[in-house]
């Protein structure tokens, strides 16, 4: 039913002279009009005439503890290790919602915790997070 609530979008491909893009558009008549029953059957269930820009706000107001877990857990992946525990994105889960979905809070939290300095870190693909921050220095050309 999400789904539904994004009808009506539409992709072009174009030239411009900043090279080639896609271009997307909201096209009102493509739009599914109709109730939608979100979550049926949960405590979460709501029916409305939802819109696109309707769907952020469904997720995060209504499923905010999943929410927070698996982007605070994609971001503990992208900058320590592979397999935060359940309790670990939980915690780094309450720190994004009490920010109000604010990342930096949340980056910062993970990068000083000390799972991030744990074995399993070391042994994964990123060394530290120190190795992880000069790297992206160095990439994006920032002066050290």
């Amino acid at each position: 039913e999400l789904a539904r609530a994004l009808t009506g979008y539409t992709t072009q491909f174009v030239n411009d002279q900043f090279g080639q893009e896609w271009v997307v558009t909201f096209v009102r008549t493509r739009h599914d009009e109709g109730l939608k029953t979100v979550w049926p059957g949960t405590p979460y269930e709501r029916t409305g005439n939802f819109e696109p820009l309707d769907v952020p706000d469904l997720i995060l107001t209504q499923r905010p503890r999943d929410v927070g877990r698996y982007l605070s857990g994609a971001l503990f992946t992208t900058f320590c290790h592979d397999s935060p525990s359940e309790q670990l994105k939980a915690q780094m889960a309450d720190i994004l919602i009490s920010a109000n979905w604010e990342i930096r809070p949340l980056v910062r939290a993970i990068i000083k915790s000390e799972a991030c300095f744990s074995t399993a870190a070391k042994n994964s693909r990123i060394a530290d997070p120190l190795t992880f921050g000069l790297g992206l220095l160095k990439r994006t050309g920032i002066p050290m």
